[in-house]
């Protein structure tokens, strides 16, 4: 059973930090860095904020004038995204596009959070014999949705279970990714976690 939820907090939409990315002119894919943000803060590895923001920006022009704001606007995510880890309801939720997006742009950009979510976590140093037993099946189950696609937009029911498919990965990821944090850090009574198949 999940903590209480109390008041909803606020983060930037995935709009938001593509801007971001592109204002320092990057073609960074903004789900995987969001996921590998996460993957970071769960492996809790010290200097997250630093080593994130240099992996973003590595290969960033330093003349670019738009740096300095997009550079804060990846400081409010950092922060937001600290926040929403911390809270009791614990309302960390992937960044993606909307729903009005295509579900094939919305279920690739799930894939490559989930990429950027396992590489956050690879920079740890835990030994491999450390890591609990729940967390290395919700590994195994990423790398899979990793190479999520939809193979036809469809239309009428087709579209509607692929919806309903992208509704269902996506809360498995949420709650997976809770799950990590606490087995790794312990900040809450570990959670059990429904069907898990990955499809």
């Amino acid at each position: 059973m999940s903590c209480p939820k109390q008041r909803r907090l606020s983060v930037m939409e995935f709009g938001e930090l593509d801007a971001a990315l592109k204002r320092a002119g990057l073609v960074t894919d903004a789900a995987e860095m969001h996921g590998t943000l996460c993957g970071m803060i769960c492996s809790g590895i010290d200097d997250t904020w630093d080593l994130w923001v240099g992996m973003v920006f590595d290969e960033a022009d330093p003349d670019n004038p738009s740096m300095a704001t997009s550079a804060g606007d990846l400081r409010r995510l950092y922060d937001q995204t600290r926040a929403l880890f911390a809270s009791d309801g614990f309302e960390i939720q992937p960044l993606l596009p909307d729903d009005d997006e295509e579900i094939r742009t919305r279920t690739e950009c799930l894939a490559s959070w989930c990429q950027g979510f396992l590489y956050g976590l690879s920079l740890s140093d835990t030994p491999a014999e450390q890591i609990p037993e729940q967390v290395k099946e919700i590994i195994a189950d990423f790398a899979e949705l990793t190479r999520a696609r939809v193979n036809v937009a469809g239309a009428g029911a087709e579209s509607e279970i692929n919806e309903n498919a992208y509704i269902e990965l996506m809360e498995y990821v949420r709650v997976s990714v809770q799950l990590v944090y606490e087995e790794l850090l312990g900040n809450c009574e570990p959670q059990e976690l429904g069907d898990r198949t990955v499809h």
